[in-house]
């Protein structure tokens, strides 16, 4: 039997074109092994009393953060899922950055509550091992 060479030409192609997306696709970037990550932050000893944002980073360049829920409570997650890579992690705790969405001019409280010492990784002096096996739960309270 004789095949039209139009349609030899053109499964060739579906061929090539299958090949090469499994061939991409089988080159993408490999998802490194996650653990859930929660805990509390409180100032002297008590929940916040207002809203505040935690900061998680590695000397890697890995970062997460999320709000904090209004008792004070956070679960940590990524691009990755429910959590992050196991490894060591800096710790900051700063104000909630004002959405530009907002039509009415915020007020913007002074966040007595979160010390500056505490919104930059280098001075807060909070950090967390995050574990692959165990628990990953930890609480964090500020000071004046």
């Amino acid at each position: 039997m004789k095949v039209p060479c139009g349609s030899t030409f053109r499964l060739l192609g579906h061929v090539t074109c299958a090949l090469l997306l499994l061939a991409v696709a089988g080159c993408g970037k490999k998802t490194p092994p996650i653990a859930p990550v929660t805990g509390a932050v409180t100032f002297q000893g008590k929940p916040l009393p207002g809203r505040a944002v935690i900061h998680f980073t590695t000397e890697e360049g890995f970062g997460s953060s999320c709000e904090l829920q209004p008792d004070g409570t956070f679960l940590l997650g990524s691009e990755y899922g429910k959590g992050i890579p196991p490894g060591k992690y800096l710790v900051s705790i700063a104000p909630p950055i004002p959405s530009p969405l907002d039509t009415k001019a915020p007020v913007q409280p002074n966040y007595e509550y979160i010390p500056k010492k505490y919104r930059d990784f280098p001075t807060s002096n909070f950090s967390a091992e995050v574990i692959a096996d165990g628990s990953n739960h930890f609480t964090f309270d500020m000071k004046r």
